[in-house]
């Protein structure tokens, strides 16, 4: 089947769920290597989507910034690079790019414990950014960093996100890493349920957590009190939005 992977002859139609079983079964032995069974992933990951987290390349990415870089080649073309001849091959490998990074949530330096390793993490990032620039990447890889750093856990202080993040976010100033950031967080609500007339109540009350939290960092971290700034920001807008929204509802159902 993984021979048959990348060709047009593919059966999408396996059953998905006997698959990510065994690559359950696989992982659990502790007699296959992760690197055996992260080809595996990447090799069905169009039909893990509803029945397992490729839970071994999203640990690749984290721990490995070469493989992260990679993933992003092969989904991004170089700066002024010409688009060649788009095979088939490659128009898969830029799906299965696509679905990797849509589905990962594990940022690196943050062990399996849910500790941060604020070393890892700049170590990880300095390195990704390096090998991003050097192949004419830069831009889109500090967006797709962003993302994935919007998954970073809060801070003992009750803030959001932890000082390694703030310490990063405020030494790089990396307005494309912010830009991926605000996206994640965007993104991590995922699909918003409210009551009929509701309005944006949700996002004001998301607003005011933000403002709180710039405020806690605003004399230490001033630039990322102006990254929660902006994310409250986007929300009272989307606040006012919905509030406009449920008006016009109310007045044309009302």
């Amino acid at each position: 089947a993984i021979q048959e992977s990348c060709s047009e002859k593919a059966d999408w139609n396996l059953p998905s769920y006997k698959i990510a079983e065994l690559l359950n079964l696989l992982e659990a032995s502790n007699e296959v290597e992760e690197a055996k069974i992260a080809q595996f992933e990447w090799a069905f990951l169009p039909m893990l989507r509803n029945y397992r987290t490729p839970k071994i390349l999203h640990k690749t990415l984290a721990n490995d910034p070469e493989f992260f870089v990679e993933v992003i080649k092969w989904l991004y073309r170089a700066k002024g690079e010409d688009p060649g001849e788009i095979t088939e091959e490659k128009r898969i490998r830029a799906r299965l790019s696509f679905d990797l990074l849509q589905s990962w949530t594990r940022p690196p330096g943050v062990n399996s414990d849910g500790c941060v390793d604020s070393e890892k993490l700049r170590s990880w990032v300095s390195r990704a950014r390096e090998l991003a620039h050097a192949n004419g990447r830069r831009d889109i890889v500090d967006i797709h960093i962003g993302q994935v750093l919007a998954h970073y856990p809060g801070d003992e202080d009750g803030a959001w996100p932890h000082r390694a993040l703030r310490d990063l976010i405020d030494d790089l100033m990396s307005e494309k890493m912010e830009e991926g950031i605000i996206s994640g967080i965007y993104s991590k609500r995922g699909v918003i349920i409210r009551s009929i007339y509701e309005g944006g109540a949700q996002e004001r009350t998301i607003s005011e957590c933000y403002l709180n939290y710039a405020s806690i960092m605003r004399d230490t971290w001033p630039r990322t009190a102006r990254l929660m700034d902006n994310i409250a920001d986007m929300h009272k807008s989307n606040a006012n939005w919905e509030d406009r929204k449920a008006e016009l509802d109310e007045d044309l159902i009302g």
